[in-house]
């Protein structure tokens, strides 16, 4: 087998393996348009009017914060103090703590407090809007390499349709760009946050105020999640009517002769 040959078998190959990738990227686009988000649209539209993401259901996220009050204070704590008035024994204990790579000062205290758990509800609905989001993300992509790959070779003349891809191609970045900005429920400092309720809350647990601050907090995290969650509904509508009012354009901006590849 000639070089010229070879050469020729390599460049069928690589056409053949870039026409499979179109294949896929077609199939895969017309999946999204037509099977994927009419089932995202009419799951979300669903799923706001349930709980607990239903708008009258704030109390679907309230939880109890059982605190006890002898861990409140600074009396359960180990004490190590080497001005003790037995030196032998503060000698010991300074020996053990010196082997154990531990620094010992003059007064050392290790608190012991038990563990307060955050708001398992509000953790529970963020790691599900946050695969909403990455689903909306991927079908993004999905969509655009479709209809980047309809977009015919350039030359003069009978440009509409291919104007009209573009600006869908526009329409869909844009709709990326509002999908970034539905994201505002920033659950880091919902955490921070919250935390500094619990721990006032621990120093003095007979204030009734800290436990409603932390309520109202997470009540509000879960109002900015049910917002983003009916953002997202709305933002896979405006794609989906972006395209399929312009889907003849689309499949064909030239024409039924029209070709499709650069």
């Amino acid at each position: 087998m000639s070089s010229d040959d070879s050469a020729t078998i390599k460049v069928k190959l690589a056409q053949e393996k870039l026409m499979d990738n179109d294949r896929q990227c077609k199939e895969r686009g017309e999946e999204i348009l037509y099977k994927i988000i009419p089932k995202r649209i009419n799951h979300l539209r669903k799923l706001l009017c349930q709980s607990p993401w239903n708008k009258r259901k704030l109390d679907a996220v309230d939880v109890e914060i059982n605190i006890d009050p002898s861990f409140c204070h600074f009396d359960h704590c180990i004490h190590i103090d080497s001005d003790s008035d037995n030196g032998e024994a503060a000698s010991q204990k300074h020996d053990d703590c010196e082997r154990k790579n531990k620094v010992v000062k003059k007064s050392c205290h290790m608190v012991l407090h038990p563990r307060i758990a955050c708001n398992d509800k509000i953790v529970e609905l963020d790691n599900f809007l946050e695969n909403l989001r990455l689903d909306m993300i991927e079908d993004i992509a999905g969509l655009k390499a479709w209809i980047k790959m309809l977009v015919p070779k350039v030359e003069d003349g009978n440009n509409f349709g291919v104007e009209v891809q573009k600006m869908v191609l526009s329409k869909i970045e844009h709709i990326k760009a509002k999908l970034s900005d539905a994201s505002e429920t920033n659950v880091c400092t919902y955490h921070n946050e919250r935390a500094g309720l619990v721990t006032k809350l621990c120093k003095s647990p007979h204030v009734e105020d800290y436990r409603q601050a932390i309520k109202k907090t997470d009540q509000q995290t879960f109002t900015a999640m049910r917002l983003e969650v009916s953002e997202i509904k709305q933002l896979y509508i405006d794609l989906n009517n972006a395209i399929t009012k312009n889907i003849t354009k689309i499949l064909q901006p030239k024409g039924n002769n029209a070709n499709h590849m650069y």
